[in-house]
């Protein structure tokens, strides 16, 4: 019963990707409807209710009402907290400590709430601690980082910026260097964050002297300011 729930919120949540993915190729913002939220989250709810030591129904709680503050955030221009939200993560952190992903995911909604606490630098610095070498880890923690670099502490910026040099530091085949490498630059510039982040970075590596090469410096922004 329990999987059988999860597996339908999971089914809503793979659905509003997808939709997010087709209406930004029309610059379309896709918001899920609020029936389509509730429903998924009763779902997710009754998961979490019938098997309560899977971490991956704590998961798709989480997911399913990360959805809900999303929609919430951009319809009042706001970014409300959810406890809920991060009581989801914790937990499903709490049975599966060593999985980055969940750790990510913790940030990613404490980014979302306007909630830059020590949890959320703690997430991040986990996250990169269990996860050094997955892309996606990889590439979404410089996503969130470049996004909130003015609210990040000094602790949360190092991990984004030890994230950015591993890239840099791909030693698979060629093709797969470059790609890795290029995704995250190409982040660093999409935010206008090149000019704070490359003096932050080591000269030794050629890939990041040579995308470094023409950088100004620009006044540091602080913690807590845009």
């Amino acid at each position: 019963m329990a999987g059988i729930a999860d597996f339908k919120a999971r089914a809503f949540i793979e659905a509003w990707e997808h939709q997010t993915q087709q209406s930004s190729l029309q610059n379309i913002e896709f918001i899920p409807t609020a029936t389509d939220l509730a429903t998924a989250q009763s779902y997710a709810r009754k998961a979490v209710r019938t098997s309560p030591q899977n971490a991956g129904f704590y998961q798709t709680l989480g997911d399913a009402l990360y959805w809900n503050l999303k929609n919430r955030a951009r319809k009042t221009g706001k970014e409300p907290q959810n406890e809920e939200i991060f009581d989801a993560y914790r937990q499903a952190i709490k049975l599966r400590p060593t999985y980055p992903d969940y750790h990510l995911r913790l940030a990613r909604a404490k980014i979302m709430s306007g909630v830059y606490d020590q949890e959320l630098t703690l997430a991040l610095q986990n996250s990169h601690r269990y996860g050094p070498w997955k892309p996606n880890i990889m590439y979404e923690t410089v996503d969130l980082g470049m996004w909130s670099w003015p609210h990040l502490a000094p602790e949360a910026r190092k991990t984004v910026t030890d994230v950015i040099e591993q890239s840099q530091r791909w030693q698979l085949d060629n093709k797969m260097n470059i790609r890795n490498s290029v995704g995250i630059w190409n982040l660093i510039v999409a935010y206008e964050r090149k000019a704070e982040i490359c003096p932050l970075l080591s000269r030794d590596n050629a890939r990041n002297a040579k995308f470094c090469r023409f950088a100004i410096k620009k006044p540091d922004s602080k913690p807590g300011h845009t």
